[in-house]
């Protein structure tokens, strides 16, 4: 006989806070009945059932997740470390991708040798024809260059046009290796937003144009490429970026002095143009205000000291009054002034650089 009570098994749903959960969906009741009590209570031990039977599970994947967690920092922190060992800062990869980290280990390894070719693309210069010579045409005979005489080589040999094409395209392709490496580690976003990244790449870029033209027009005798080079090569070499930085940090402290300088140089070349005449100084040195700029300036050096004022001295000594209050005021005082603050803006640019390094050292070992 068929009971007066039946009560119905509804089909099991997931819960969305077990694994499997399907969201807002599966938050449905696993058990329903008609209302009868006890029902209801076989409804709710079957509930607590279930769930005792999913706890594990959810302790397995909360333990994954921590495990990944504690993971990505490991990494975090290794990543920081390496770069205060290294002495530099880099770019990390994206974490929780393979592929970035892969591209990431290998820029490491490789990152040594990026300077040694930038060293070498500007040191092919040395062996490459002379861009003038591009001027010369085949039907006036064998170039200039080629004469020991007119352009003495001291015996260096050097590389035919297309040779060096040949080797500069090597070298820009080797120079394009770091950027893909760090593209595939970064991402391409991200590496953008570096501006030394930015500058590397862009260099890189008007570097394969300026040799896709040389190919392209054949005889050409002016490149951007030597400045491209030596571009290159400050970028790719992390002595030179930080005495690069400690000068650009320490300029603002010592441009009112050299703008004090200059000032003072254009104050005296103003007096210097109205008190000699044509007849003494101007013939020769102090005629116009920029010619007489540019001898006072070198005046300072005292390369050209006493010859400047011989012309003006030997027709009365009186003119010495200008020329020796300026020589001393601005030797033996003005440029030392501005030595002493150029050498104290570097030195304390220098000592809050090794500080913050120490720091970031601390820190990373902090992170382990």
């Amino acid at each position: 006989m068929p009971t007066a009570n039946k009560s119905r098994v509804a089909p099991r749903e997931e819960s969305p806070l077990l694994p499997g959960g399907s969201g807002p969906a599966s938050s449905a009741p696993l058990l329903r009945s008609s209302g009868n009590t006890g029902s209801r209570t076989l409804r709710h031990g079957s509930t607590a059932h279930v769930i005792q039977e999913r706890l594990p599970m959810v302790a397995v994947v909360a333990e994954a997740q921590e495990g990944h967690v504690e993971r990505a920092r490991l990494d975090q922190a290794c990543y920081h470390l390496q770069d205060a060992l290294d002495g530099i800062s880099r770019e990390h990869p994206i974490v929780g991708n393979h592929h970035s980290r892969s591209a990431y280990a290998l820029h490491v390894r490789l990152s040594m040798w990026f300077p040694v070719v930038a060293a070498l693309y500007i040191l092919l210069g040395v062996f490459e024809e002379p861009l003038w010579s591009r001027r010369h045409s085949p039907a006036a005979g064998p170039p200039l260059y080629r004469d020991a005489q007119t352009y003495p080589s001291f015996g260096v040999p050097l590389l035919r046009h297309e040779a060096s094409l040949a080797l500069e395209l090597v070298c820009l392709a080797l120079l394009a290796v770091e950027v893909a490496l760090q593209v595939s580690s970064q991402g391409w976003r991200r590496y953008a937003r570096v501006p030394l990244q930015a500058v590397r790449c862009s260099l890189l870029v008007l570097g394969l144009l300026d040799l896709v033209v040389a190919v392209a027009t054949g005889r050409r005798y002016w490149r951007a490429i030597p400045y491209v080079r030596a571009a290159l090569l400050a970028v790719h070499w992390p002595p030179m970026l930080r005495q690069m930085e400690l000068a650009r940090n320490a300029a603002p402290k010592f441009l009112a002095v050299l703008l004090l300088l200059v000032a003072y140089l254009c104050f005296s070349s103003w007096i210097a143009t109205l008190v000699f005449p044509l007849r003494l100084e101007g013939d020769e040195y102090l005629g116009e205000w920029s010619e007489a700029t540019w001898e006072l300036l070198v005046l300072l050096t005292t390369a050209n000291f006493p010859k400047v004022m011989m012309p003006a001295y030997t027709r009365n000594r009186g003119y010495a009054l200008f020329f020796v209050p300026y020589v001393c005021f601005g030797i033996f005082f003005l440029l030392n002034y501005v030595l002493a603050v150029v050498y104290s803006a570097y030195t304390a640019q220098q000592h809050g650089q090794s500080g913050r390094l120490g720091e970031a050292t601390a820190g990373h070992h902090g992170l382990l």
